[in-house]
């Protein structure tokens, strides 16, 4: 699973939605390979989810913020909203199985 790219524009994206959509790709292609690497360990689970909780729902509603200034469409954040739900809710998941063991 991956981010979809920032939507084709006529005119450039603004450096902050760049450095916005690169910071909370980058956090959610990292959390995504833990995932599915299989080796999973409860310290660095409970990192990931933590790092993903603050950082990627931050990022998220920065771009929201934006999203009308910068005619970011709304359909496309709602994507990358949910794809980063469905990671958030694996990590999640792992962290409960690894607590139960």
């Amino acid at each position: 699973m991956s981010l979809p790219f920032l939507p084709p524009t006529t005119v450039p994206w603004s450096p902050n939605i760049c450095n916005a959509f690169r910071d909370l790709n980058e956090r959610f292609s990292t959390c995504h390979a833990y995932l599915e690497s299989g080796s999973l360990d409860n310290h660095r689970l409970e990192r990931h989810a933590s790092a993903f909780m603050t950082e990627v729902f931050l990022l998220i509603l920065l771009l929201e913020e934006y999203s009308a200034e910068e005619n970011l469409p709304l359909s496309w954040l709602e994507d990358i909203s949910n794809r980063c739900l469905e990671v958030f809710q694996l990590l999640d998941d792992n962290l409960k199985i690894l607590h139960d063991e």
